[in-house]
C-alpha cells in the first residue's frame, strides 16, 4: 500500500466514528426491541431453532483500518453469544451494523445443510432495503418472521414443555 490513505476507508472511519449508541438506541427503540423479541419467541414456538438479534452501532477506529467487515463482526457475534453452540446445530444470527446499515445472517450447520444461502440472501437484501428507507422497526420484526417461516418448513416445533431456550429472544444492542 503506498502512503495515500485509502479514501473509502477513511470515509467509513469517519462513519463510525460519528454514529453513536444514541442513534442505535433512536433507531431501535425499547418498544422496538420488544417487539423484535416477541417476534423471535413467536416465532421459536413454530421451529425447533434459536434465533438471536443483535445490533451494533460502529466499528473501532482499528477494525476500520484492519478492514473489518460486517461478516466478520457476525461470526465473531455467533461465537460470542453461543449461537452456534446450540444442543442440536439450529442457531440463527441475524446482525445489524448500524453505521453501515448493513445485515448479516448467519446460520448454524444444521440450518445450512436444509436452506439453501440463496434464500438468506434475499431476507438481508429486503432488509437492507429497508433500512435504507429507516424502516429499522417493522423491517427486522418481518425478516424475524420471515426467517421464523422458513425454520418453521424445514424443522419441527419442540414440545413446548421439553424446548430449552438456549439462545435469548432480547435484541442486543452492543
Amino acid at each position: 500500500m503506498t502512503g495515500k490513505p485509502n479514501v473509502a476507508r477513511l470515509s467509513r472511519l469517519f462513519r463510525h466514528l460519528f454514529t453513536w449508541q444514541s442513534k442505535v438506541d433512536n433507531a431501535f427503540s425499547e418498544t422496538c426491541f420488544e417487539k423484535i423479541e416477541h417476534a423471535v419467541a413467536k416465532t421459536e414456538s413454530i421451529h425447533g431453532c434459536e434465533i438471536a438479534f443483535v445490533v451494533e452501532a460502529s466499528l473501532s477506529p482499528r477494525q476500520i483500518w484492519n478492514r473489518c467487515t460486517a461478516r466478520d463482526r457476525a461470526l465473531e457475534m455467533f461465537g460470542r453469544f453461543g449461537v452456534w453452540d446450540t444442543e442440536l446445530n439450529n442457531g440463527v444470527l441475524l446482525y445489524v451494523l448500524f453505521a453501515d446499515r448493513s445485515v448479516e445472517l448467519v446460520v448454524d450447520r444444521a440450518i445450512s445443510k436444509r436452506v439453501e444461502q440463496l434464500v438468506w440472501d434475499g431476507i438481508v437484501k429486503e432488509l437492507t432495503n429497508q433500512f435504507a428507507s429507516q424502516e429499522y422497526g417493522a423491517a427486522s420484526v418481518k425478516a424475524v418472521e420471515q426467517i421464523g417461516a422458513i425454520l418453521g418448513v424445514h424443522f419441527q416445533a419442540v414440545d413446548a414443555s421439553k424446548d430449552v431456550n438456549e439462545v435469548p429472544n432480547r435484541p442486543r444492542s452492543i
